[in-house]
């Protein structure tokens, strides 16, 4: 644009400047265009003020977050001095404070969080307690609890009590510096059709200063060749006798003046940054414009199972207690925390978090445990003493092994149990529990459903896209999750590797023709998310799945089952803000071929002969402002998405039918089955209408995007 603008500004100043000279010399009244150029230069001075106006709004997002971190912190002058006393306490007043830059602090230091003030860094809570907001990174109005062993994340606002955190972490490692680094080169890169668009501008300029040529030189010739009664009043003088050429000159810069490529070059670059920025607000990051492009053309949906569609830590399903114990829940609940309580096994820590919860509210009993043994692939024995009676308890809890490895007194009770439960064994993990030789009961584990699991899923299914699910848990665990989810048997593929997963993915891209976006949170889900043409990871996982992922779904500190903070239905909302992104800048580039299929022909005099209508540079260089910001404000209309929006429009819109009459698949009731294996012959593919926003012109666009292959214009790079 600024080609098209020096141009413009120049042909009329030096043509004034020819036409004082001429004027002085002949002895006639020159015809100057000054006030022309200094016009043209004042309109596109104030576009490009209301432009960066309008330019500075797509990135409030990642202002707001630079805005998280305070300036200054208190903390303890000598961290070594920190000591609760015998009964938890402390004393502030015995160790001296003072306050810091946070650019100063360094891990190892303890911070004082007052009420109201903000958290200067990652950290952990090391004394007292208190209510946390954390709504710029959890999205919830709802304060976290904190006590001491919590998790602290810098930019959270503390709301209660005073609360001391030993920083873990400093500079750009915190997780909002980390956010504000995705959102920064989200907002920065380059989508590959912007590449496209930068090759259009590249002879836009030129094409234009052609059309203008063109103009002068068909109007010079055509006043010339018909009658002065012929030639439009708007190129004659005010006697109506002669043609004035300055006017021609006019009419030619307008058409250089009134072409816009800087709506071109605006059309992706803003609603990227806006698109990306609310993406960021509700808690998912894009990396980048190419994310966008990919996103919405996704067919297939695969999720990983534990920590994805399954909460990723074992919770209780059922237990029963039998004989004398069948109504003694707060004993045996007591009893189970006392033994497991110190034992680092998953299984262990899961059942004594439940039986905090059981005992939640009640008097639990006090045993004092004498002896505890651990038995590797089997479970614990131990002997407690009774609190009532003062006499010793064998207390064994495990597995079916274990419980083989002891005489039981009741073993027919046992046995009645263990044929009851037989065909959840390879779904669960039971902890059968034996008080003297006595079996007494079960308590049944399970990696319980993610809440949002089923709607997520059902979301996906009813809009059209395909969706299985790839595991290397066990073929009968991940084909009763799939069951739970009406997901067809066909699209389950368990007791697969890191590498198996890869080249199931494959296979679905080149066998089967779909794109396909993967969902997973661990080490082992780094391969299929690289391979997939979407990689969407939970941020609850390792580094290294975020690395590896194209999105990724913010999750809270204080969620320790790894839900996003909009949930698992994140997903579906990671989609839809790229959906949306992308129809953006499709609709920002019709808007500026319009714009310029409308202005250029008007630009040029096709209206100067039969309307006598043409246009003077000064109201070209207006229009031309406009188109940019018509650009940048269509951008921005992108803010108005929103999680409650996204679900509305999802229950309203879709028509929420039985899946079997959705063509998914027949065989739907089928799904706890067994699972496919590793070729994806079998794979149900979705071929319903996907739940999108309709393209503008899609099919012309297709065909406009397809002309031009990508390598030749993936070089281009043009500043307008």
């Amino acid at each position: 644009m600024d080609v098209l603008i020096c141009v413009s500004t120049s042909i009329v100043y030096f043509y004034s400047v020819f036409s004082i000279m001429n004027g002085f010399f002949r002895k006639v009244y020159p015809n100057v265009l000054f006030d022309t150029s200094a016009m043209l230069l004042i309109f596109i001075s104030l576009g490009k003020w209301v432009e960066s106006k309008a330019k500075g709004n797509t990135s409030t997002a990642l202002s707001k977050l630079l805005s998280l971190t305070p300036t200054t912190c208190i903390i303890l002058e000598d961290p070594h001095l920190f000591k609760t006393n015998e009964k938890g306490g402390f004393d502030a007043s015995a160790v001296n404070q003072i306050q810091v830059s946070v650019d100063l602090l360094q891990r190892g230091d303890i911070a004082v969080v007052l009420p109201g003030s903000k958290v200067p860094s990652d950290g952990e809570c090391i004394f007292g307690s208190s209510e946390m907001d954390e709504s710029f990174l959890t999205g919830e109005s709802s304060p976290v609890t904190k006590h001491v062993g919590s998790p602290m994340i810098g930019g959270s606002v503390n709301i209660t009590s005073t609360i001391y955190m030993k920083v873990t972490e400093v500079g750009e490692q915190t997780q909002l510096q980390q956010i504000v680094k995705l959102v920064k080169d989200a907002q920065t890169s380059t989508a590959p059709i912007q590449r496209f668009a930068d090759y259009i501008a590249s002879i836009f300029v030129p094409s234009i200063l052609i059309f203008s040529l063109m103009t002068l030189i068909f109007w010079s010739c055509y006043t010339k060749i018909v009658s002065i009664d012929k030639v439009p009043k708007m190129l004659k003088n005010l006697d109506g006798d002669k043609v004035e050429f300055f006017k021609i000159l006019q009419i030619a810069i307008s058409v250089i003046v009134v072409a816009c490529p800087c709506a071109l070059g605006l059309a992706a670059p803003t609603a990227v940054m806006v698109g990306t920025g609310v993406g960021a607000r509700n808690g998912v990051l894009i990396k980048g414009g190419e994310v966008l492009e990919k996103a919405n053309d996704i067919d297939a949906v695969i999720f990983d199972k534990t920590g994805t569609l399954t909460k990723g830590v074992m919770e209780i399903n059922s237990f029963e207690f039998y004989g004398d114990y069948e109504h003694k829940e707060t004993f045996i609940w007591s009893l189970i925390n006392a033994v497991e309580l110190n034992s680092e096994h998953p299984l262990a820590k899961a059942l004594v978090k439940s039986s905090l919860d059981e005992l939640a509210g009640k008097q639990a009993s006090q045993f004092e445990l004498k002896l505890v043994e651990s038995l590797i692939g089997k479970g614990i024995t131990a002997v407690v003493v009774n609190p009532a009676t003062g006499k010793d308890i064998n207390v064994r809890m495990g597995n079916s092994r274990l419980m083989d490895a002891f005489k039981i007194v009741n073993k027919g009770k046992y046995d009645e149990t263990i044929e009851k439960l037989a065909f959840r064994k390879n779904i669960s993990s039971f902890c059968h529990i034996l008080i003297d030789d006595a079996y007494i009961g079960y308590v049944e584990l399970l990696d319980t459903l993610n809440p949002e699991s089923k709607h997520t899923i059902e979301t996906f299914i009813k809009c059209g896209y395909s969706v299985g699910i790839v595991t290397g848990d066990a073929a009968e665990t991940a084909s009763y999750v799939g069951g739970l989810l009406n997901i067809p048997s066909n699209n389950i593929f368990a007791e697969a590797t890191p590498e198996e997963k890869l080249e199931y993915i494959k296979s679905l891209q080149e066998n089967k023709g779909l794109k396909v976006a993967f969902v997973g949170d661990g080490i082992n889900d780094a391969p299929a998310l690289v391979q997939s043409d979407l990689g969407i990871a939970i941020s609850t996982g390792t580094d290294i799945a975020m690395s590896a992922a194209d999105i990724v779904l913010l999750t809270s500190s204080n969620d320790s089952v790894g839900n996003s903070r909009i949930g698992l239905f994140g997903v579906y909302a990671s989609l839809d803000i790229s959906r949306s992104t992308f129809n953006t800048i499709k609709l920002n580039f019709l808007l500026a071929v319009i714009y310029n299929m409308i202005m250029l022909p008007i630009a040029m005099g096709f209206l100067l002969i039969p309307f006598n209508v043409t246009m003077h540079p000064m109201f070209a260089s207006a229009a031309m402002a406009c188109s940019s910001t018509s650009v940048i404000i269509n951008s921005l209309t992108l803010n108005r998405w929103s999680m409650e929006k996204l679900k509305k429009k999802v229950n309203e819109s879709i028509e929420w039918k039985n899946t079997t009459n959705l063509g998914w698949n027949d065989g739907m009731a089928d799904t706890r089955g067994e699972v496919t294996e590793l070729s994806t012959e079998s794979f149900i593919v979705n071929r319903n209408y996907k739940h999108k926003s309709i393209p503008i012109f899609s099919r012309v666009w297709r065909r406009i995007r397809g002309a031009f292959r990508r390598n030749d214009y993936e070089r281009v790079s043009v500043s307008v």
